[in-house]
């Protein structure tokens, strides 16, 4: 059941920050974007950190469910 609950806190974070990514690039950068010879190198380069940081981001957010979980047991004990 943790896996279960780890892989798609993975997929989500995965998810996540590529939206959150390209939206940034396509409001805040659309005429570097239209212009840029360099187009392939930032694809690479935001699926390369949605790669790094959504296992760093499921793992914080699983320590913290986990941890609310442990301590909610604590307290109907």
């Amino acid at each position: 059941m943790k896996k279960i609950f780890f892989i798609k806190l993975l997929v989500l974070s995965f998810v996540l920050i590529l939206i959150v990514e390209w939206s940034l690039l396509y409001w805040g950068a659309p005429t570097y974007l239209a212009g840029s010879s360099h187009r392939g190198y930032i694809v690479l380069f935001t699926l390369w950190s949605s790669l790094i940081g959504a296992p760093i981001v499921a793992m914080v957010i699983f320590s913290l469910a986990k941890g609310k979980r442990s301590r909610s047991h604590d307290v109907h004990k």
